[in-house]
């Protein structure tokens, strides 16, 4: 585990990552998780707004440009296969000219400009809204996140356009509210090598994932601190010796707590909208998307197993590839393509069903259906969608039991170091080898 030595004979309950929760530090994780619900709902009021006085805006706009529509995407089409490794990656193209020229534009105008109630700030934050409100931040979230990845497979671009591999960590992720190098390090080099395991600044194996207020009030309020403002990785990577990767994520630190330090300063309505609102709203965003993708972990299961990654990822069968459908795929084997191959992983998807333990797959379902459905504990809903593998039979209760047995917090009480570590719980899990069905 890089830098920290664990003794297998060590209580697990004395982990050095087990989170505190005290009165006092409760009480502050209370108001935290109740100014981020009301962040949350401001974002959403407006996003709402603005997105249903966008469609017929976008419609007349539609029709008028008609006639330009298929000189755009031939240009669009050149350019990809100019600067992208894979000439058909037009998602990707689109995420970086709205950047240049509409959001990072619109971004530092509302940064530096002088805020009156007057039509140029009201159009401003309109567009800023709709670029980077609740309904956009589900494709911007994506497609950053593809970048990341591809990121340590040689990027997305060509050699000769290299540079702009690591463009959304810089000259996105600041736009929504959220901190650089995220993707490229935090998420790959922390995320994914413990896959929301006790080693995980991410895990929220600590808590039951049926309750809403473990999820607002003491989750998402320690997220804040750990995950959006990334303290949590630079005290992993530090503690792993890992000082490169350390000092990448103090650079996106100090940058954002001085852009927040200045716009507090010099412009404080901008400090409200584009900063402190984004960064609470993203910050639950995203940690409903963790939630969710890793639910159903039953770390307290007495079956031997070293397939932490397969029962540990949520499988939706029917969310688009690009919403991370195949999870289960993504994290074992780290895959890194461009957007449109996100559909290959299902063909790895046998691999995962091959493996020792029930895969946590349901149908017919979306992310926001499982987070909602996890929260409001309808073990039922879910049961009626839950996919068991070819050749597995249950009842109706036992699926629903295991469904509730899964989302328990985990019980450290009569555990060492060393058997969580067999398990997967502790450790690297990125390199475990899927333990085959016994024949």
């Amino acid at each position: 585990m890089g830098g920290v030595e664990v003794d297998p004979s060590q209580p697990a309950s004395t982990y050095y990552m087990k989170p505190w929760h005290n009165p006092a530090i409760n009480s502050v994780y209370f108001v935290i998780g109740a100014f981020s619900i009301a962040c949350m709902a401001t974002q959403k009021l407006m996003d709402t707004f603005v997105v249903a006085t966008a469609k017929p805006l976008f419609m007349g706009l539609e029709i008028l440009l008609m006639p330009f529509k298929s000189s755009y995407l031939k240009a669009e089409k050149a350019l990809a296969a100019e600067l992208m490794k894979d000439g058909d990656d037009l998602p990707q193209i689109r995420f970086l000219l709205s950047h240049v020229f509409i959001i990072i534009p619109t971004f530092v105008s509302l940064c530096i400009m002088k805020w009156e109630a007057n039509i140029a700030t009201a159009a401003l934050l309109w567009v800023y809204t709709l670029a980077q409100g609740p309904t956009a931040l589900f494709s911007v979230a994506g497609l950053g996140h593809i970048a990341g990845h591809a990121y340590w497979a040689g990027g997305l671009f060509k050699k000769q356009y290299s540079f702009l591999n690591n463009w959304p960590q810089w000259g996105s992720l600041p736009m929504h509210g959220r901190f650089p190098e995220n993707d490229r390090l935090c998420h790959v080099l922390c995320h994914h090598k413990y896959c929301n395991n006790l080693d995980d600044v991410e895990c929220h194996l600590w808590y039951n994932r049926s309750s809403a207020f473990d999820f607002f009030f003491k989750y998402n309020p320690r997220l804040l601190v750990l995950r959006q403002w990334h303290v949590g990785y630079t005290m992993k990577f530090a503690n792993e010796r890992r000082w490169k990767h350390a000092f990448g994520v103090l650079k996106g630190q100090a940058f954002m707590f001085a852009l927040g330090a200045a716009l507090a300063t010099l412009n404080p309505l901008a400090f409200l909208f584009v900063f402190v609102i984004p960064t609470f709203a993203t910050n639950l965003i995203y940690n409903s998307g963790e939630w969710a993708m890793h639910g159903f972990s039953n770390p307290n299961s007495t079956v031997d197993s070293q397939n932490h990654i397969v029962k540990n990822c949520t499988i939706l069968v029917d969310e688009t590839p690009q919403r991370e459908a195949f999870h289960a795929v993504h994290h074992a084997f780290n895959t890194s393509m461009s957007t449109p191959r996100k559909v290959d992983e299902q063909k790895r998807m046998h691999q995962v069903y091959e493996t020792a333990d029930i895969p946590f797959a349901f149908a017919k379902t979306e992310w926001k259906d499982c987070f909602t459905r996890l929260l409001g504990g309808k073990f039922e809903e879910m049961e009626a969608c839950f996919v068991l593998p070819e050749g597995v039979n249950m009842k109706k209760e036992d699926k629903i039991a295991l469904l509730k047995q899964s989302v328990e917090p985990i019980d450290l009480s009569k555990k060492t170091c060393g058997e969580l570590t067999s398990t997967g719980l502790l450790g690297a899990a990125c390199n475990r080898p899927f333990l085959k069905k016994s024949s």
